[in-house]
């Protein structure tokens, strides 16, 4: 009987090594070396990043709205443009690749200090918490961002007190 089990654990465990996808351990440190990078984009006011790592066709929804790459990025912009600084964390919560296809499941955390309003009034800070769903296509011998997708609603803070993203035009 310990014998038998035995053989079905080892050919469960061998079936599951042979089915990895060896797309999937490439995605995976792709997407780890990407995550600085987007941070990094976002923190020194880089929207040609943006530009540069969109796949044709990209969409970004946040569940109410989709915009295209030209929006998206266009708002992006936007609030480079009222943002005196920005700090930025992205951690990964899983990698998944098949063939040409990647999806990588992120949370982020962004606090900017915005530009004040008036002379001599003071800046206001706006920290977010974020999760994504990423759907990335392989282009040549990189990946490319095709959808992103809000996995979870966005948590938002003005000065330390909560805000409701959706009231926030757009």
């Amino acid at each position: 009987m310990k014998r038998y089990l035995c053989l079905i654990l080892a050919a469960g465990i061998a079936a599951t090594a042979f089915a990895t996808d060896p797309a999937d351990k490439e995605f995976r440190a792709f997407y780890r070396t990407m995550l600085p990078r987007i941070a990094h984009a976002f923190e020194t006011k880089d929207g040609n990043f943006f530009r540069m790592i969109s796949a044709p066709g990209f969409t970004d929804s946040d569940g109410h709205r989709t915009l295209n790459a030209k929006e998206s990025i266009g708002e992006i912009e936007a609030m480079f443009h009222v943002s005196q600084s920005i700090r930025c964390h992205f951690y990964s919560n899983g990698t998944k690749a098949t063939g040409n296809t990647g999806v990588a499941m992120t949370f982020g955390h962004m606090d900017t200090i915005m530009k004040p309003e008036k002379p001599n009034a003071k800046p206001h800070r706006l920290s977010m918490d974020m999760w994504i769903k990423q759907t990335w296509i392989r282009s040549g011998n990189t990946w490319k961002l095709l959808k992103m997708e809000q996995s979870k609603p966005a948590r938002m803070k003005m000065d330390g007190k909560p805000m409701d993203p959706s009231k926030m035009g757009g």
